[in-house]
């Protein structure tokens, strides 16, 4: 599931750099689409109906796990649109 969240959020444009400023977000220059992709699937981690106890720390120890390689995997695109 943490795989799937970050590939989402990542692929999504969701975490552009725009689309943050847009949010409200104060996103810095450096690693902005990584901190968002992490947060993000964080956030629907813990709150999926298929994990009603998660806590925001096991929900970010979920991502950390298997965060880099799952950010990597950007098929069936060729990067990060």
């Amino acid at each position: 599931m943490a795989c799937s969240e970050i590939r989402a959020a990542s692929l999504s444009g969701d975490c552009d750099y725009i689309t943050e400023l847009a949010r409200g977000a104060n996103p810095s220059m450096s690693n902005h689409h990584k901190k968002c992709v992490r947060r993000r699937a964080a956030f629907s981690i813990r709150h999926s109906p298929t994990s009603p106890n998660m806590t925001q720390l096991k929900a970010e120890e979920h991502v950390d796990a298997v965060f880099e390689d799952c950010y990597k995997d950007t098929s069936p695109f060729g990067c990060i649109p």
